[in-house]
């Protein structure tokens, strides 16, 4: 199926890229479907885009996908609305000036403001510019796909790009794509840990944190652990040489993950390192250089000071008390 605008891929390229074999119900493929997203924010008259089309998707000419998904009827020449929805809030806030309109309120709220107060030539005259925007085909299509985007935009995550989640997609029809995405977060998990690779563990562990976020969930067990397993990681670092104290960094997300958990279960210091310490004992193939209740103690410390401070003196006490021992037991 020929594509005008994408590059031919090469007869080596693996499989998950050959896209006829996994068309969406209406027959695009995943990388038709994701310009389709991109085309809004495309004037008629753009001719330099992203480098991802061409680097990741070998789309040399997006422009002349948008213009076949025209002529399928996923697409239109949007209105002066549509252009007022690419602007930016504080050029919005100049037309609503000009026209001694209130500026208080999101982007939401002026843009309201201006469709229930100016016509379309007043926007016009103020924003020339004219934007391609979805039919309700097209936005139809873009909420039967929602995965395409979500993987587009979630490419770091191990072995889940556009191609291997479009695949488990249509092979698993009438499961939600965030449910299979969930599913094969875990799975990574369990290989992580099997392999004893801390590192991948933890940033695998971001990412369903960041997954929950998204649905406006959280998992206390999954902020806890990412905290665990990154001291044992730095600790485990510094004590084979690879960097000195002075190195050591939390990063500020997994502190604020730490604060809000704290604030939500409503607990002061002592009762949440206790709380903490309850749920370091229970992690799966934990290891083992730092006790639970050295990482707890950590925990508090760097929620209390604010800095890696007390960290710093954990790891060069447990240093010097535990010389020459490789690993130890959980307590």
């Amino acid at each position: 199926m020929g594509l005008e605008g994408v590059v031919t891929t090469n007869p080596n390229t693996p499989s998950l890229f050959n896209e006829e074999a996994f068309l969406s119900a209406s027959g695009l493929t995943p990388r038709e479907i994701l310009v389709l997203a991109y085309a809004p924010s495309f004037t008629l008259d753009q001719t330099e885009f992203q480098a991802f089309w061409h680097w990741e998707y070998e789309i040399s000419e997006p422009m002349d996908v948008v213009r076949r998904l025209m002529d399928k009827g996923y697409l239109v020449v949007g209105n002066a609305f549509d252009t007022l929805e690419n602007q930016k809030a504080t050029d919005i806030k100049e037309l609503l000036r000009a026209h001694s309109l209130k500026l208080s309120g999101k982007k939401a709220d002026l843009l309201q403001r201006i469709k229930e107060n100016l016509s379309e030539e007043q926007i016009s005259a103020q924003f020339p510019e004219k934007y391609f925007a979805l039919t309700e085909k097209g936005r139809e299509e873009l909420d039967a796909n929602a995965h395409i985007l979500f993987s587009h935009r979630h490419k770091s995550i191990d072995g889940l790009d556009l191609w291997v989640l479009n695949k488990i997609v249509r092979e698993n029809p009438g499961t939600g794509y965030r449910d299979l995405v969930w599913r094969h977060m875990n799975e990574k998990c369990e290989e992580y840990l099997r392999e004893s690779n801390s590192d991948f563990y933890i940033i695998m562990l971001q990412h369903m944190s960041t997954f929950l976020h998204e649905e406006d969930r959280v998992d206390d067990n999954i902020t806890a652990q990412i905290f665990y397993y990154s001291l044992q990681s730095e600790y485990g670092h510094y004590r084979a040489g690879d960097w000195g104290l002075k190195d050591i960094c939390i990063p500020p997300t997994v502190i604020w993950e730490l604060e809000k958990m704290q604030a939500r279960l409503g607990l002061d210091d002592e009762h949440f390192m206790e709380k903490l310490i309850e749920l370091f004992r229970n992690f799966p193939n934990a290891p083992s250089l730092l006790s639970c209740e050295e990482i707890a103690r950590a925990a508090i410390a760097l929620l209390r000071d604010g800095d890696e401070t007390e960290i710093r003196i954990i790891f060069k006490e447990t240093r010097y008390h535990k010389k020459g021992i490789v690993g130890g037991s959980k307590p």
